[in-house]
């Protein structure tokens, strides 16, 4: 009978962690950042997981190809504010508003913001290939993140088919503000309030 509370004991050992250090085991699903040449984390707190488009929800993950053919996820992106700006290469609001990336970019670089363009159809309503993504990159002069989207990720947050999408994350990859106009002036208005 000595021995139960013993053996009782013994298997009640406290596991002490907290999302932003939990290890891989337990509940926490290992992430693998792709390889490329962006600044980015190389492993995520175990907080992170798909929730959704709404404010305050973490966006599901994003893959896809960038404009150098290397493999980018959304989420390699935690700790910098995001801008996703989902367009399309047929779209002319798209167009113009792509004129204007780069100098965003650019004046919010040095505050943690990352701007990545998000680019499902091309001219004829197919994935854009390599060589597209290129194009649109250097045609507007864009040193970020131009990436494709085969997997339809999009649709999520912008199943209305109406372009350009504009969501901008906070630092933990929660959405700040879901839909914002494709207007730069009103796109930094919304980076403002969620750096």
């Amino acid at each position: 009978m000595r021995l139960l509370p013993l053996v009782l004991l013994s298997a009640c050992a406290p596991y002490l962690y907290t999302d932003a250090t939990q290890d891989s085991g337990g509940d926490c699903d290992p992430w693998v950042r792709p390889e490329n040449t962006w600044v980015g984390v190389d492993e995520l707190p175990c907080s992170v997981k798909d929730e959704g488009f709404g404010r305050g929800e973490i966006v599901p993950e994003l893959r896809g190809f960038d404009q150098h053919g290397d493999e980018v996820s959304i989420w390699q992106f935690y700790g910098q504010v995001v801008v996703l700006d989902i367009s399309t290469m047929w779209c002319r609001p798209c167009q113009s508003l792509a004129q204007d990336v780069e100098e965003t970019y650019q004046h919010y670089l040095s505050q943690g913001m990352i701007y990545i363009t998000v680019l499902p159809q091309d001219l004829t309503n197919d994935v854009p290939d390599q060589s597209e993504l290129t194009y649109w990159a250097d045609n507007f002069g864009i040193t970020a993140p131009v990436m494709s989207d085969a997997d339809e990720w999009y649709a999520g947050p912008a199943g209305d088919g109406n372009f350009p999408h504009i969501l901008v994350l906070d630092r933990s990859l929660k959405v700040c503000e879901p839909d914002v106009a494709g207007n730069d002036s009103l796109i930094r208005q919304a980076v403002d309030g969620c750096l």
